[in-house]
């Protein structure tokens, strides 16, 4: 069961087409599952400390499905508000600085594909709410810190520690809404053709034009 969870979380990161926006366009979301962290649950609970909240948090992906039937993993950019699901999002450009956003890109990048258990699941949650809330990236230090939870501690920082070794290379989709966690989700970026490949196109393009008009 793990490894189809495995290669879910795969499929989610190379076939999902979510566009991005920079206006907001709405969008409504649910759960696909049940148990929101999927089947079989992937999540694991953790203490954590945010400015001044002292919180016990079950922290993994969500799985949810859009209004038009797309099945992903989305993960919390907001511990003030609590998940309502069904509920009507805005897609957004990202509400981070440029510095945030990469390296969330660059989480995306390195770990996402290959989450298969629920601590790595954990993990890769409270990754993204220290990139968001410190600089530092120390989960031990800051506004926000883990509290608890050794394993999924080590795997966090393992990701953190990391992120320099990553470019940039996943699109991030981001979802907020008044009354309901705000969510990011993430696809990797089309790579470019090389100039032959367009040369190649213009080329096959230009041979399709001739045909036509000799016909």
């Amino acid at each position: 069961m793990l490894n189809s969870m495995k290669k879910f979380f795969a499929a989610t990161a190379t076939a999902v087409v979510l566009p991005m926006t920079v206006s907001a366009s709405p969008i409504a979301l649910d759960k696909t599952y049940t148990n929101v962290f999927g089947d079989p649950a992937l999540y694991s609970n953790v203490r954590i400390q945010n400015g001044a909240d002292t919180l016990n948090v079950a922290a993994g992906g969500f799985h949810v499905t859009s209004e038009f039937g797309v099945d992903f993993i989305a993960w919390c950019i907001d511990l003030a508000e609590n998940l309502t699901l069904p509920f009507t999002y805005d897609e957004t450009a990202t509400p981070f600085s440029a510095s945030v956003t990469d390296n969330l890109s660059r989480l995306f990048t390195g770990f996402v594909a290959d989450i298969d258990t629920g601590v790595e699941a954990a993990a890769f949650q409270v990754s993204i709410w220290e990139v968001i809330t410190d600089s530092d990236l120390d989960l031990d230090a800051g506004t926000f810190q883990l509290l608890n939870n050794a394993a999924v501690e080590a795997e966090a920082s393992s990701y953190l520690t990391s992120l320099s070794n990553f470019d940039p290379a996943y699109d991030l989709s981001f979802y907020l809404a008044d009354g309901s966690q705000d969510l990011v989700t993430g696809q990797p970026s089309p790579v470019p053709l090389p100039a032959s490949g367009l040369l190649l196109i213009a080329g096959l393009g230009a041979l399709g034009m001739r045909a036509r008009k000799r016909a």
